[in-house]
């Protein structure tokens, strides 16, 4: 199956799943600590700019304004629902149909770019150019929230729900992100793993990794 077959399979799910994906993680508090580490690395600046990519329904979006109500958020997904039920969450943010991995082509910087479980659904292929166009699109000292189930790449696979719908899921090796971004530029803030319970799988391990831009390009 070629990458876009599978991209639309996914893409399609997403849209169908919007609503009973907001349910599920609008209320989820497992991730607000690292939430409010991302949030403390930029709050210094006035009226922070930030670029949320994958933004989902806006979940993120609502508990980071929550918190810091001068910020100024892009949100960037492929999904038409959940672009209108991010709207609907969060009227005082800018919401965009938008591939996240077509981030190089933004014309501005931010301070900030908060990648909540948006990785997982990008191949090892393209992990690389990725980081590399976040790193360039953000501020000296601008800072890079990633969240992600860390596995091996060839336990990437489709992903089915109980309706049948799909998507594709890849897997990235911890250190193999961590080496990509020290390669890049970044310094490492945060290194976090936290335990997902799913009512229909046993717990998994999510990694969230929080870098900042250093002064150089490497």
């Amino acid at each position: 199956m070629t990458l876009r077959k599978r991209d639309a399979i996914s893409h399609s799910t997403w849209n169908k799943v919007a609503q009973c994906y907001a349910d599920k993680f609008m209320p989820l508090g497992l991730y607000n600590e690292t939430y409010d580490a991302f949030i403390a690395a930029i709050a210094s600046k006035d009226n922070p700019k930030l670029l949320e990519v994958g933004c989902g329904p806006g979940n993120g979006t609502k508990y980071l304004f929550e918190q810091l109500p001068n910020l100024d958020i892009t949100g960037i997904d492929i999904a038409e629902n959940m672009l209108a039920l991010a709207r609907k969450s969060n009227p005082s943010a800018t919401f965009l149909k938008v591939d996240g991995r077509d981030i190089g082509d933004f014309p501005t910087t931010f301070d900030g770019i908060f990648c909540g479980f948006f990785i997982p659904y990008i191949s090892s292929e393209e992990l690389p150019k990725f980081l590399s166009d976040a790193y360039h699109l953000l501020e000296p000292k601008g800072i890079l929230y990633l969240s992600f189930v860390a596995g091996d790449q060839d336990q990437s696979g489709y992903i089915t729900n109980a309706n049948g719908d799909q998507m594709y899921f890849n897997y990235h090796k911890k250190n193999t992100v961590l080496n990509l971004l020290d390669q890049q530029g970044y310094a490492l803030l945060l290194n976090k793993e936290l335990s997902y319970t799913n009512d229909s799988n046993p717990p998994s391990l999510h990694t969230i990794l929080l870098v900042q831009k250093r002064n150089t390009t490497i």
